[in-house]
């Protein structure tokens, strides 16, 4: 068997997998919508008939019993039927008409304003005219699904087959030309319908227009992303590197030979640099020895340099100069003293400090008391100045 003729073989038993694959999928989504739509749609017209025909009953006994009005009325089962036909029809005629709820709006409305309020009934009105419409909703589903499953089923296998065989052998663009002069059968009216049931294929509308393949598709068609098939013989596998000699993902932990700071790394390819933070020395891996991962000195780097010697401490600021004694301290009275205290401490130290008693003294004494007892008498005068009228 020809190489060509084994990967169209793999290719047909591929489009086999899949094919039963898709179309048991569509068929039980849409058996399970289908009972699901059916349960919802008989209860919901069910209910509303019971609802309806509760909500008259309870009008003509009330119409009975405050107004005097003899209403007779009895329901009957065929009614009821009748009544629950006409809410079938109007569930699937809401359904066709209806629009999808935008919840998000909830988030944007001011609860507090009337408009706020009537936005917010309308959309809970919405909401519940959607959960009415959810049993017609999974039929209508549930129809789609039955179509791709027919679709899946009619696939004319041989001719789709060809065509991706075609299209991974090329791996380029193919033109639809050039598909119909090599393929007998492929017609683009029922051919490319069926190829837009794959994922993987890429219509191409720029002129010439085509078909080609992704990466992904063509590593599923080779069988990297299905299982063997049995009746070819498995392709060897690589073991890949021995863990023990693997570097990248492997945690290192060296000295610095500037510096002999211990530096704790993380590889995380084979040709990473590492440098310290340090000396700046720039080191590489070099390879495995016995488990353990080499690493070499490319550059130098620098010294660190030795830390400075400390500074001396600032000298301390010069002391302030003593500030000038208040009035009533220079006179040795209490800031609210009377007239007489202050007289009597004026006399008194005046007598002890008057110049006159410095005459024979030293220049320098003589002086300091002329300068103190200027001082005295301003604050004297200053003093006494509160009890001037």
């Amino acid at each position: 068997m020809s190489t060509s003729q084994i990967e169209f073989t793999r290719v047909r038993h591929w489009l086999e997998r899949k094919v039963r694959a898709r179309a048991a999928a569509n068929l039980t989504i849409a058996v399970t919508h289908v009972i699901l739509g059916l349960l919802l749609v008989t209860g919901t017209a069910w209910f509303l008939a019971w609802l309806i025909l509760l909500g008259f009953e309870q009008f003509v006994a009330v119409a009975r019993h405050n107004f005097g009005v003899a209403l007779r009325y009895q329901h009957s089962t065929s009614s009821a039927v009748l009544l629950g036909a006409l809410f079938l029809v109007a569930l699937f005629v809401g359904n066709a008409r209806s629009t999808a709820i935008n919840l998000s709006q909830f988030g944007k409305i001011n609860w507090r304003s009337r408009a706020g309020s009537f936005a917010t009934l309308g959309l809970l009105g919405g909401l519940c005219t959607r959960l009415l419409y959810l049993g017609p909703h999974l039929l209508n589903l549930a129809a789609g699904f039955f179509r791709q499953w027919l679709q899946w089923k009619r696939l004319d296998r041989e001719v789709v087959a060809e065509v991706l065989h075609l299209l991974a052998a090329e791996g380029r663009r193919v033109a639809y030309d050039e598909i119909a002069r090599r393929i007998r059968g492929f017609t683009h009216s029922r051919t490319v319908p069926q190829l837009q049931l794959f994922d993987g294929i890429l219509f191409l509308t720029s002129p010439p227009t085509g078909l080609s393949l992704t990466s992904t598709l063509r590593e599923e068609m080779t069988g990297r992303r299905w299982p063997h098939d049995p009746r070819e013989p498995a392709p060897p596998r690589n073991p890949g590197p021995d863990p023990a000699n693997r570097i990248r993902g492997r945690r290192v932990v060296f000295l610095c030979g500037g510096c002999s700071l211990k530096l704790r790394v993380l590889i995380a390819s084979e040709n990473i640099s590492i440098q310290c933070p340090r000396c700046r020395a720039t080191y590489r891996v070099v390879g495995v020895e016995n488990g353990r991962i080499q690493m070499q000195r490319v550059s130098s780097g620098f010294r660190p340099r030795k830390p400075a010697a400390p500074k001396p401490p600032p000298p301390p600021p010069p002391p302030r100069p003593p500030r000038e004694p208040f009035d009533h301290e220079l006179l040795e009275v209490s800031r609210d003293a009377s007239a007489e205290e202050i007289k009597a401490a004026y006399r008194k130290l005046l007598k002890e400090n008057h110049p006159d008693f410095f005459t024979n003294a030293a220049p320098a004494e003589l002086a300091k008391a002329e300068e103190y007892t200027k001082k005295l008498n301003q604050a004297y005068r200053s003093m006494m100045r509160r009890f001037e009228k």
